[in-house]
């Protein structure tokens, strides 16, 4: 009787293995105690319609001067993660969040994190949300996977005005132990 199922090694992404090999190796996180792992998306509207599909069918074709970033990063050790997003050249805000993909370009997953809503206040150019506990699972492992995007909604494009694929942006090195 096989303790794993045989194809359960292809579906995890090879950083998430080097993170998890290293952990096991030698009982820490991936950079020392304070560990953690950074991923990050360039958030853009029409110049990358491809990644903006509203209906999963159709790219969403609008001009927008409005550009961002987002950043992730993730403390293993503590089991918790922090998203932060910068936006520019983008008015009336109604939502930023942080959604699951089901296929490439997919704008309407499920969303997985809430990193701003308008009931909190103008949107002043940058948002940042922290989930931990019960919730970092859920957060942090369709980020891993590949499998997130963060859109932001505003009143003149309810679906997303911008939006971006989170990928890993660089895995620190462990500091060696002194």
């Amino acid at each position: 009787m096989d303790l794993y199922p045989k194809n359960v090694l292809l579906f995890v992404p090879a950083a998430a293995w080097i993170a998890l090999l290293f952990v096991a190796a030698t009982g820490q996180g991936v950079a020392g105690n304070h560990s953690s792992a950074e991923w990050s998306a360039d958030l853009t509207g029409s110049s990358k319609a491809s990644v903006l599909r509203a209906d999963g069918l159709q790219p969403l074709n609008m001009k927008t001067a409005a550009s961002g970033k987002a950043s992730v990063t993730f403390d293993f050790e503590h089991q918790f993660v922090t998203v932060h997003v910068d936006a520019k050249d983008i008015a009336d805000v109604r939502a930023i969040e942080l959604r699951s993909t089901r296929e490439r370009g997919d704008l309407n997953g499920p969303t997985i994190l809430t990193i701003y809503d308008s009931s909190e206040g103008p949107f002043t150019g940058s948002a940042t949300k922290t989930a931990q506990g019960a919730d970092f699972k859920q957060v942090a492992t369709p980020i891993v996977n590949g499998q997130s995007l963060v859109v932001i909604r505003t009143a003149a494009h309810p679906d997303g005005e911008i939006a971006g694929v989170i990928s890993m942006h660089k895995m620190p090195m462990a500091a060696p132990n002194s």
